[in-house]
């Protein structure tokens, strides 16, 4: 009876520690990866079928910035030059982030430049950016100024801004919340509209600079790996066990 007692609370421990690693394991996990076409992943979209993801060539640094149209397999299929840092995906178009630029730019579905709508009243320019199907959500990292802000492009102005309890940097909307990537912590956010974290994952590289959700998973471009992942479910197998190392306690 005594070993019975001291092994079932032996399990009590072990799942008290691993519960948090477990239930993230079993949400979103690494799936797929492939390495990024060029040397620094900055902003990744998708329009469901395509991945598009904005590069930096780094020989020498900063010396030529690209969109590129790849497949899921991570083929390219269309690669041109563009002074962009990120982009997302509009349905008919792209929208997309430049350093310095208080504002966004805009790019036809050939990745071509059409225009730029300068905004006002920003300390900082934005460095990422997601559509919601309505507003456009960027982020603002800066120092002593985590920020999302939420946008109206119809009336070019801030319809609200929120403070972030991390460092926001890649997002893309998954047609009911945010995922944010938090640099500083290397780390993954779903966030909800209103900026509350709902939950976190870690991150599958040190620095997640790009964000896309393609209607079945999450993708992650890290200019440190340079690497392209994608994050699915866990498998039906792993669930199972999860489940079942539970209900031992229930």
């Amino acid at each position: 009876m005594r070993l019975f007692l001291a092994i079932m609370i032996g399990w009590l421990v072990l799942l008290f520690f691993l519960h948090p690693l477990l239930a993230q394991a079993g949400d979103l996990e690494v799936i797929d990866s492939f390495a990024s076409p060029l040397d620094d992943c900055r902003g990744l979209t998708s329009d469901g079928t395509f991945l598009y993801v904005a590069d930096i060539v780094d020989d020498p640094p900063g010396s030529l910035r690209r969109l590129s149209k790849l497949d899921k397999d991570g083929n390219v299929l269309t690669d041109v030059e563009a002074n962009s840092w990120c982009l997302t995906h509009q349905g008919s178009f792209f929208y997309s982030t430049l350093i310095h630029v208080h504002g966004y730019q805009r790019y036809d579905q050939n990745l071509e430049y059409i225009d730029n709508t300068e905004l006002s009243g920003w300390n900082h320019s934005p460095r990422r950016v997601a559509w919601d199907g309505q507003y456009l959500w960027m982020t603002f990292p800066a120092a002593g100024e985590s920020l999302l802000r939420k946008i109206d492009v119809g009336t070019q102005s801030t319809v609200a801004t929120f403070a972030l309890p991390f460092s926001p940097m890649a997002i893309a909307w998954d047609g009911s919340n945010l995922w944010i990537s938090d640099l500083a912590g290397s780390q993954i956010h779903q966030v909800s509209t209103a900026a509350v974290v709902l939950q976190s994952i870690p991150s599958p590289g040190p620095s997640p600079q790009g964000l896309a959700w393609d209607g079945d998973g999450l993708w992650v471009c890290d200019d440190v790996t340079d690497t392209i992942y994608l994050l699915g479910e866990a498998t039906a197998t792993e669930k199972s066990s999860w489940s079942g190392l539970k209900s031992m306690f229930r």
